[in-house]
């Protein structure tokens, strides 16, 4: 298990590699301007959120691709909240957002928590 109940943020390093074996797995797709469909970007990432609705409380899982643009990479552009690295939301098959969500249940029924 990873973290605690009361753990706010896990954090997961691998190689490019790794990201796009995880994103076959799950049949993650994006899009980075500048960049080919699900092209794994130098230092990108794959950020996933355990996300709770007020309105219905159900669970869901987001996942999201974030990464440099190319002008950013060749400018060496220094990264601030002001200047952000591209982002793009990840798009899942309904097959792997239900089991997701069905693994969103089960974290919370072993106590963690989402944000």
């Amino acid at each position: 298990m990873l973290g605690t109940p009361s753990t706010k943020i896990v954090v997961l390093i691998a190689s490019d590699v790794n990201v796009c074996g995880l994103a076959g797995l799950f049949h993650i797709d994006w899009l980075l301007p500048e960049y080919q469909q699900d092209f794994c970007s130098p230092g990108g990432a794959i950020v996933f959120q355990l996300r709770q609705s007020q309105s219905t409380g159900e669970y869901i899982v987001r996942a999201s691709y974030i990464g440099q643009t190319l002008d950013q990479l060749w400018n060496q552009t220094i990264l601030t909240m002001e200047v952000p690295p591209a982002i793009s939301q990840c798009l899942f098959p309904t097959a792997v957002s239900t089991m997701l969500h069905s693994t969103a249940r089960s974290a919370n029924s072993c106590g963690l928590r989402p944000n």
